[in-house]
């Protein structure tokens, strides 16, 4: 099944204590399973907004912890924002976690995304998100 290979890497990541010296043999062969995964297909990286950034990401993002970093206004938030609502969209659960936006701000800026306008429509309410489904979307923001 799609992701077996990350899981038993995951579970066995979790097992070694942090201190613990380990051959480079017996990280080869636990890697391994993780590679063949992601060559045949079965393992595949979090869908990304933008197709040219993906290629040159072999594909996209493998799931883990990212850190996004710039200076202000430089569109850090807006950048994170977009791979988050992409990949949630597509099944992927999603962390955010920002330090820069309120919640109002936040959910105006998803909304934005999902409706695919910025902060407002004509009338001066909130976008209405047309088209998809997004109360499953799994996009948890903190």
């Amino acid at each position: 099944a799609p992701g077996d290979a990350r899981e038993e890497q995951r579970a066995s990541d979790d097992r070694e204590a942090p201190t613990q010296a380990r051959g480079m043999a017996e990280l080869v062969d636990e890697a391994m399973p993780v590679f063949r995964a992601r060559r045949d297909g079965s393992d595949k990286p979090m869908p990304m907004p933008w197709p040219g950034v993906a290629k040159a990401l072999n594909g996209g993002l493998w799931p883990g912890l990212y850190f996004v970093v710039g200076a202000t206004g430089s569109g850090k938030s807006q950048a994170a924002l977009q791979m988050a609502l992409c990949a949630a969209e597509a099944g992927t659960p999603v962390l955010y976690v920002g330090l820069e936006l309120g919640a109002s701000d936040l959910v105006a800026r998803v909304l934005g995304l999902m409706d695919a306008r910025s902060y407002g429509n004509a009338s001066g309410g909130p976008p209405t998100p047309r088209g998809k489904q997004h109360g499953s979307t799994a996009l948890w923001c903190c």
